[in-house]
């Protein structure tokens, strides 16, 4: 639980971790008049957290607004329409240059994938990119015709590293708490 509200209502929980959920809570307002904010308020009035009078001020303050991510959501969409690219969707860059990786054989020995880069400074090596999964844009013909996402006709919508974070693990959590903690201190999340 967050120690504030988030984006689409006046809840201290999220949904999930994924960029479309706000974006999903506002279309359903547009769409049907009402939104995430509706559905907590009439929850929170069964359970005798809350009155009607008090579900009616949360309702007209949250219900509607427009999340963040929206125009980041807009602005990748633009991208795929002005690009003419098949699909386009959220990457971050690597915070180390991939030539470099190296792997530890079942002799916990090192070996490098890339060792033409053993000597290589690290600013002299491209900067990669991974899909981080916040969301993916496509056209309706190229998911019929089963074009492969990762292709010439994929255009990135870059995020800065700072508003990205992967879980697959313990360690990953306590470094999103930690980023979260960063990000709050420095009001981006306001």
């Amino acid at each position: 639980m967050m120690d504030r509200p988030v984006e689409t209502t006046y809840e201290n929980f999220e949904n999930l971790d994924c960029y479309s959920n706000h974006l999903q809570d506002y279309l359903k307002y547009v769409k049907y008049g009402f939104g995430r904010v509706t559905d907590n308020a009439c929850l929170d009035i069964r359970l005798s957290y809350i009155n009607r009078e008090e579900a009616v001020r949360l309702v007209s303050k949250y219900d509607g607004l427009l999340p963040k991510n929206a125009i980041i959501i807009s602005k990748a969409y633009q991208q795929l329409k002005n690009l003419n690219a098949n699909y386009c969707f959220s990457v971050t860059s690597f915070n180390f240059p991939i030539q470099r990786v190296i792997r530890i054989s079942q002799s916990e020995k090192i070996n490098m994938f890339y060792p033409e880069h053993l000597e290589t400074r690290l600013q002299d090596l491209k900067e990669s990119y991974h899909d981080e999964g916040q969301f993916y844009w496509g056209k309706a013909e190229a998911f019929k015709q089963q074009k492969p996402l990762f292709s010439k006709n994929a255009a990135p919508y870059i995020l800065p590293r700072h508003l990205v974070q992967d879980i697959d693990a313990s360690e990953d959590w306590r470094r999103a708490e930690l980023m979260y903690q960063v990000l709050k201190k420095g009001r981006e999340l306001d």
